[in-house]
């Protein structure tokens, strides 16, 4: 097979992505995607909006372990972006179109020193015979066509189903919300039609008996308008009667109960509704919901921590970490809980329990320890992870 790339002539067969918008790119030619929702339409729904938000930004707020000199590329992946709104980006990227491509820059010791995300709606994926995937790069700023091999892209991806067109491709967790979007926007049309119908008119004043040409039905109404505007008594005889124009009960009962697409969304990202906002749950505990989501965010923290660790090294497996309880748990409520319940069973000593809480500066404990010249523990990580 001919290659134009030209990579030791390796034959290679496109790898079609699942990018969620209104239409694919496959064997050079635009085809219509009808089968997702495209992640602008996506963002204009605010349950949608609030969790993509809600995930990305708690992430992106985590500390990330990991062995220098690799550390310094993600604390400051390129002179375009900061730590945070780099890795929102990625997140965002991974949940509305199930991937998220990074090309990785390196120096001239081979080790990286810039992280560029590009759209998935520009790159192209090529499988060679010997497995290996050629990614090309296509840019908008006028710089030519980049293909570079899988060591040279970090490529986040949810849900790789096993299927061969899916083998090595994310699916986005909007692919199975297409019913419910376009519920939700039949809804809301719906309800603002009722709405606009519902509250005009709000009066119906009926003349009994009476045969009213236009012009008298005019004064009429115009006379008992100008009453209601200005508060005084309106005052009707026998041949009158007013009625005021309510809301259907089966339209209120439809608003009120209009909650079924928003705890899909929950679903659909995995994640606890009521965490977000979008469904209380009377049942369960702060601390228990917040638990469930912190464990629930590992679907998309694992990605992450194996793709750097693997692809920001040529030569090794790099040890990382993605610290999400310094994001969640911002004022170290959990931490200190979990410190006092093991120092409770006798599972850590008092000395074990201020180093931990001084290594996140809880409690004033690292002025603490500082004075009193404890050292640290190996204890934390399992204290945080409890």
């Amino acid at each position: 097979m001919y290659n134009p790339f030209h990579f030791n002539q390796k034959d290679k067969r496109s790898l079609q992505l699942n990018n969620t918008a209104p239409f694919i790119v496959t064997g050079g030619k635009i085809i219509s995607n009808n089968l997702t929702v495209s992640a602008e339409e996506a963002l204009k729904h605010s349950d949608i909006y609030g969790v993509v938000n809600r995930i990305s930004s708690d992430i992106a707020s985590a500390s990330i372990d990991i062995q220098k000199p690799f550390h310094k590329v993600i604390e400051n992946p390129n002179k375009r972006q900061t730590k945070f709104g780099f890795f929102q980006s990625v997140l965002a990227s991974m949940l509305l179109t199930g991937n998220a491509f990074v090309t990785i820059h390196r120096d001239g010791s081979l080790v990286p020193d810039e992280l560029e995300l590009v759209p998935s709606a520009n790159v192209q994926m090529l499988l060679t015979d010997d497995l290996d995937i050629l990614y090309t790069f296509s840019y908008n700023d006028g710089r030519p066509d980049k293909t570079l091999e899988s060591k040279d892209v970090l490529h986040f991806k949810l849900l790789s189903t096993g299927y061969e067109s899916n083998l090595y491709t994310g699916r986005s967790p909007l692919e199975s919300l297409v019913n419910e979007v376009a519920i939700q926007n039949n809804s809301n049309r719906l309800t603002l039609n009722t709405l606009q119908s519902a509250i005009s008119p709000t009066n119906i004043l009926k003349v009994e008996k009476g045969i009213l040409d236009s012009e008298h039905k005019k004064n009429l109404k115009q006379a008992f308008e100008n009453s209601m505007r200005t508060g005084s008594t309106v005052v009707l005889d026998q041949s009158a009667d007013l009625k005021t124009v309510q809301i259907n009960s089966d339209v209120a009962n439809f608003l009120k109960n209009n909650t079924y697409t928003s705890n899909q969304v929950a679903v659909a990202f995995g994640i606890p509704a009521s965490y977000v906002g979008l469904n209380a749950d009377e049942q369960s505990s702060i601390d228990m919901i917040r638990s469930q989501y912190i464990s629930c965010l590992n679907t998309y923290i694992k990605p992450i921590e194996q793709e750097l660790s693997k692809k920001l090294s040529y030569n090794n497996i790099l040890d990382v970490k993605v610290n999400i309880l310094d994001a969640i748990d911002t004022d170290n409520q959990a931490l200190i809980k979990n410190v006092v319940d093991l120092s409770n069973a006798k599972a850590i000593s008092p000395e074990q329990a201020q180093t931990i809480l001084a290594n996140y500066k809880a409690l004033g404990m690292d002025k603490v320890v500082k004075d009193t010249g404890l050292q640290n523990t190996d204890t934390t990580e399992k204290v945080v992870e409890n």
